[in-house]
């Protein structure tokens, strides 16, 4: 069966040094560190997640070191109903200073997890209580942002699952499959170290590809019955777009980047691309038979990733054929919801942001207009504008997956042709080389907001903006100087 041959880029390092966070609590420990289950008081949910370092299986015969929250690798699921208030107090059990970010969720400005912009890193031995109501619903994830390259790597991220009030797509079992790379020798970032960075990597830079932390024949069954309705909620926390073939098993993707789908889209024997920070959901009507979930990448680590999903009740296998294609979402005509559109005849602000890299001294630097972070140019903006950004690859070689802080925002265009139907709302995009897509958002989250990257190397090598609120001050203790990537 034909692969996927794609570029993609090994990760540098995720730089985010900040100041001591103002709580305290316990010393950084070697000690075994499990999950302890939620407590619920009211319409309040309490985590309690512990940061720590811990060893971990892999595959047979492979233990790796890892950062993990709560002792697990990827870290403790978070899952809250929507309207609730959620409330994760972090104690930081690491040797260096860590936050959580809250991925594609609109938080507060000071929930964001941001160090240098949005609070300070929270050090060995302090906690740091993060807290927000959990408004919208969907799939969404959580991730260090302090020197998230390493950090990320290293395992520190987890599911965060917003259930819905009123979810038009009930089912009768979920599965939530998160997709990484790592190094077989534990390293984190790219395993070709300056040189790697230098000449561009690729996906042989991380040697192994995982779900939920695991790869090859440690990859659990994951058990199904005949004629039941079957939720997967795929997220990547990765660096590499991940191809899905599904066992050409047909499936409906009904949500991506957690908002859900007003109609689904039926996908015939294609391949789901899932890029980095990226989320889909997909609904399948389990047949009378088994089936393999395979990464598609023209890639070795790709073998490793193969996800049986194992019917209790047959011992068939479901014939399985070669992709057909590969599911788009400029072509799927997939709407998001309820949302009301933001395409607008006009807009309050308009912004172009050309992607490219380039070489300095210090080897290859990821380029918004030309320029790295910090000297790129913010997206100054007003509470209630509608604002419309072009993104444009002007990369030939290179994938940008771009992620906007705490707003949603609306694809428009592709290449210059609108998008048809409903609204797609996303907050991370992937842009291949050479397209040029149009989004744009409202103004609707008051403070400063990170818009990079998720490639996390291209981040850490310049690959970062800003979206600056008129008016808004950084709090006070907060040193911007600490904010570099």
């Amino acid at each position: 069966m034909k692969k996927i041959a794609c570029f993609v880029i090994i990760p540098a390092i995720f730089l985010v040094i900040s100041a001591c966070s103002e709580q305290t609590g316990n010393p950084p420990s070697d000690g075994v560190i499990e999950p302890s289950p939620p407590t619920e008081t009211g319409d309040r949910v309490i985590y309690q997640l512990v940061a720590a370092e811990t060893e971990a299986e892999v595959e047979p015969g492979l233990t790796l070191p890892f950062y993990t929250y709560g002792g697990t690798v990827p870290g403790q699921e978070i899952r809250v109903k929507q309207g609730q208030q959620l409330e994760v107090q972090l104690s930081n059990r690491l040797k260096e200073p860590i936050t959580i970010h809250w991925h594609g969720y609109p938080v507060p400005n000071d929930m964001d997890g941001v160090p240098g912009l949005t609070q300070n890193a929270v050090q060995p031995g302090e906690t740091f209580t993060y807290s927000f109501k959990a408004k919208v619903a969907g799939t969404y994830w959580y991730h260090s942002h302090q020197n998230s390259n390493e950090q990320v790597d290293k395992g520190l991220y987890g599911a965060l699952i917003v259930e819905a009030e009123d979810d038009p797509y009930q089912v009768d079992r979920e599965y939530v499959l998160i997709l990484d790379e790592m190094n077989r020798d534990g390293s984190a970032g790219s395993a070709g170290g300056m040189m790697g960075r230098m000449m561009g990597g690729g996906a042989s830079s991380y040697d192994i590809f995982t779900v939920n932390g695991k790869a090859g024949e440690s990859i659990p069954d994951y058990p199904v019955k005949t004629g039941e309705k079957l939720r997967l909620r795929f997220i990547n926390a990765g660096y590499t777009t991940h191809y899905m073939h599904l066992g050409s098993v047909p499936y409906k993707v009904i949500a991506v980047d957690g908002q859900i789908a007003k109609q689904p889209v039926t996908a015939d024997n294609e391949l789901l691309p899932v890029a980095p920070g990226e989320r889909y959901d997909v609904l399948i009507e389990v047949p009378d038979a088994g089936f393999f979930i395979r990464d598609m990448l023209d890639d070795d680590a790709a073998d490793g990733l193969r996800i049986p999903v194992v019917n209790l009740d047959s011992d068939r296998i479901f014939p399985e054929r070669g992709y057909s294609g590969i599911f788009k979402i400029s072509e799927s005509q997939i709407g998001s919801g309820d949302w009301e559109k933001v395409a607008a005849p006009s807009y309050d602000k308009e912004y172009h942001m050309a992607l490219s890299h380039g070489m300095s001294m210090g080897g290859v630097v990821y380029q918004i207009n030309g320029r790295v972070f910090p000297d790129t140019e913010p997206l100054d903006v007003r509470k209630g504008d509608r604002v419309k950004v072009t993104l444009e690859s002007r990369d030939p070689m290179f994938d940008h997956p771009m992620h906007l802080h705490g707003h949603f925002f609306q694809v428009l265009s592709k290449n210059g042709r609108p998008l048809k139907g409903d609204p797609v709302m996303k907050d991370t995009l992937l842009i291949r080389p050479g397209e040029t897509y149009e989004v744009a958002f409202i103004a609707d989250n008051p403070g400063d907001w990170m818009f990079h990257c998720h490639d996390l190397n291209h981040a850490s090598d310049g690959m970062v903006t800003t979206v600056d609120y008129e008016g808004h001050e950084i709090a006070d203790g907060i040193d911007r100087s600490h904010l570099k990537e």
